[in-house]
């Protein structure tokens, strides 16, 4: 009775029909070690659903703070049907022993220095290394793009079901400012924020988030029913729509291109301030100034022109900017650090294998 009551009370909270059997609810008890995005992981089709599974938890005040014993409600909706393939690594927050009453507050993870790396002479070019991929698709999908120009290709406009946020496998209405054939993807996106250069000001223009695709189950030139087949972030009614194109992820090369080209940090992904090791960021030089996918530069500490604070590679290329993963750090890189080649006489750190 208890959980009836629960699924009831959100059901009538966010105004969806109390009989729909669609919105049946499987309860989950909490263990030592869970987090919302592992629970959501083994749960339900997507991993990246986990807002979803917050939204229909009201009770549970900060995502990152749950706690062993705990019931938490699943959507049968979403509940997955088989086993998924493998998905990109998230960075989670486990579950922590202690008891609800104490105070929920977020405390940043624990930093770990670095092994110092090792190093090897190098000219322009970087030694011999087996071939493999740089990063996954979906990292460079989910990271989105900086743009002067907002994506116009369409809109979410609504879904049969009457809700306003949507994720994988949801059944939604879009607007195309073109007549669109059945089978067509598109991306659904967000515009984040105006992105200004560090050093001069220069307006670079918007960072667009990538919250998913979708794929046109009908043909037409006016409302059009269409498929979530990914979701990166919650869809809402509203978000722009962009053209999708498919691409290869990159792969190491055998002898990375280290141009002579020399810049800033533009910005974090994720709206963050700084990034370490693994994560992804933004620079401000792109197709334009001779940029390519692979190439790899060096990140030099702030203030200074030649002491070494970290190398990153590109891994997706526009006009005037790039997206770039970090592979070595001494220390966090911030936006407006700046970046350069490597030269005949300067050691680089050994990316890890």
């Amino acid at each position: 009775m208890l959980a009836v009551a629960a699924a009831l009370a959100i059901i009538l909270s966010s105004g969806l029909p109390a009989d729909a059997a669609s919105y049946e609810y499987k309860e989950y008890t909490v263990k030592k070690g869970d987090t919302l995005w592992s629970i959501t992981k083994r749960e339900l089709v997507d991993a990246y659903q986990w807002p979803l599974v917050w939204m229909e938890n009201r009770r549970i005040n900060d995502p990152d703070l749950i706690f062993p014993g705990q019931v938490i409600l699943i959507p049968i909706r979403m509940q997955k049907p088989d086993e998924p393939e493998g998905s990109w690594p998230r960075p989670e927050t486990a579950s922590r022993d202690i008891e609800p009453s104490e105070p929920s507050y977020w405390t940043p993870p624990v930093y770990v220095e670095p092994e110092k790396p090792t190093y090897q002479s190098k000219t322009s070019r970087i030694s011999k290394q087996r071939s493999r991929l740089i990063v996954k698709k979906e990292v460079i999908i989910e990271a989105g793009y900086i743009t002067k120009y907002i994506p116009d290709a369409g809109e979410v406009q609504g879904a049969p079901s009457g809700r306003s946020n949507f994720a994988h496998r949801d059944i939604i209405y879009i607007w195309t400012d073109k007549p669109v054939e059945k089978g067509r993807k598109l991306y659904t996106v967000r515009k984040m924020a105006k992105v200004l250069h560090p050093v001069t000001d220069e307006d670079m223009g918007w960072a667009i988030k990538v919250t998913g695709v979708i794929q046109t189950l009908e043909a037409g030139d006016d409302e059009v029913k269409a498929e979530v087949i990914e979701s990166y972030d919650l869809i809402s009614v509203g978000d722009p729509l962009d053209f999708y194109s498919d691409f290869l992820p990159p792969v190491t090369l055998r002898t990375p291109r280290s141009p002579d080209i020399d810049g800033h940090v533009l910005t974090a992904s994720y709206k963050r301030l700084i990034s370490a090791r693994h994560d992804v960021m933004f620079i401000d030089k792109g197709m334009k100034d001779g940029i390519e996918v692979g190439d790899m530069f060096i990140t030099l500490m702030p203030k200074t022109s030649d002491t070494v604070n970290g190398m990153f590679q590109i891994i997706n290329v526009r006009n005037n900017t790039s997206l770039a993963v970090i592979h070595a750090s001494e220390r966090e890189i911030t936006k407006g650090d700046s970046f350069r080649s490597f030269f005949d006489d300067q050691t680089v750190p050994t990316i890890e294998q």
